[in-house]
């Protein structure tokens, strides 16, 4: 019951993508993760990869500026292996407040995006939940617009589709799903 508490933080829901309670982020499909400006990684003294933002930053707690999952342009995916099979009933989008970032701009926010769910984590197509608008910063739940075959998912896929305008990349600093496990006797969380 603590981690469900925990996992509710302001929002009051459990989050069932969140890493610490079981969530995995199963794929980005081609998305390209964003380096430009991020510091080489290397072995005694030699340079050999660079490092980037990991997408795992998106279904963890930490929002600290600076701490998102960004990727190239303003669209990508991820998808997400939910800690449980979930009918979802919301979804919340943060970001940082705009007075934490710099020069108080949120180009790089998202803006508009759809959320799938998947019967499987590589499926090719999925169940359109909802398309939204993400407007209310720094945080904003939004409840699932259909389901029409009323089914529970263990994989939930966000497509970003715009931002606010940044041409080079987007930051995505956390995704929430929230709703009912199908069997509440076997949720890990």
């Amino acid at each position: 019951r603590a981690l469900d508490r925990f996992a509710a933080d302001r929002v009051g829901m459990p989050d069932y993508a969140l890493e610490s309670s079981g969530g995995i982020v199963f794929t980005i499909g081609e998305t390209e993760p964003y380096t430009k400006d991020t510091p080489w990684m290397g072995v005694f003294g030699i340079s050999i990869w660079k490092s980037c933002k990991t997408p795992r930053l998106a279904i963890q707690a930490d929002n600290s500026p600076g701490n998102c999952w960004s990727f190239y342009g303003d669209r990508g995916t991820l998808t997400i292996q939910l800690s449980a099979q979930v009918f979802p009933e919301h979804f919340t989008i943060d970001h940082i407040p705009l007075d934490l970032a710099p020069g108080k701009n949120a180009s790089s926010a998202p803006k508009h995006f759809r959320v799938l769910g998947l019967d499987y984590g590589n499926a090719p197509k999925g169940h359109v939940l909802g398309n939204y608008e993400f407007t209310k910063f720094p945080i904003e739940t939004f409840a699932v617009q259909q389901n029409p075959y009323e089914k529970y998912f263990r994989f939930i896929k966000i497509e970003i589709l715009s931002n606010y305008g940044n041409k080079d990349y987007t930051c995505l600093y956390r995704f929430r799903v929230h709703g009912k496990p199908h069997d509440i006797d076997t949720y890990n969380g």
